[in-house]
């Protein structure tokens, strides 16, 4: 384990946390507006990268990630920071009240692990949380941040986004013809329906070093 000197917070060595840490700049917060009043819902936590810097300004924010160990590591370093936020070891669901298979990545990529299944992956059974109730349970976010490995098009499918939100982040997951194709431009117009502009177009092609994109919009 060791400390970033840029952000203070703590990274698995000979992983990808860096190099997520350091992203945060050019894939969130260059296209981001949070102040003081802002309540941040982050939804695939992973180790905090976006949320201790969303934290240390907003006023409230609460995180979900069903990886325990990717959680230890959350809750060391957003307990550093002294902020006002909430942790759940769970995933987010388009249903309520199912424990889900969490398919780990084995590699190197630690914040890669997703409830939509993966040929070669191992399935832990993780608790979960539907979407709808923690908009009613928690409620009144204004951002909402999703990094959940594919299950956003899942996630958002039919999902009428509650009108106190007005900036969503989502990293967009390409590695799947149907969800390139597909389902990442119809959650893009679903989103524009909903009275949301693109603050950052995803880039919806993808290649061998290019099997995400991230998307901003605001309303």
């Amino acid at each position: 384990m060791k400390k970033d000197t840029v952000s203070g917070m703590w990274y698995r060595e000979n992983t990808y946390d860096k190099a997520i840490i350091r992203s945060m700049n050019r894939d969130y917060f260059n296209f981001l507006k949070i102040d003081d009043r802002d309540r941040v819902l982050d939804i695939g936590a992973n180790i905090g990268a976006f949320a201790c810097r969303a934290a240390v300004v907003a006023e409230w924010t609460i995180c979900f990630e069903p990886d325990q160990r990717n959680f230890k590591l959350l809750h060391k370093n957003l307990l550093q920071f002294n902020t006002a936020a909430d942790l759940f070891g769970k995933a987010v669901t388009r249903t309520d009240g199912e424990k889900v298979k969490l398919w780990r990545n084995k590699g190197t990529n630690l914040g890669s692990h997703s409830i939509v299944q993966y040929r070669g992956r191992r399935g832990t059974s993780v608790p979960s949380i539907g979407i709808e109730k923690v908009f009613s349970k928690y409620g009144g976010f204004t951002i909402m941040k999703v990094d959940i490995e594919g299950y956003e098009y899942i996630l958002f499918k039919d999902l009428e986004v509650p009108w106190t939100i007005k900036q969503i982040v989502i990293e967009f997951h390409l590695n799947r013809l149907n969800w390139r194709f597909n389902q990442a431009p119809k959650l893009v117009e679903s989103l524009k329906d909903q009275g949301f502009k693109v603050v950052r177009e995803p880039k919806l092609v993808a290649s061998a070093k290019n099997w995400y994109s991230m998307g901003v919009f605001r309303r």
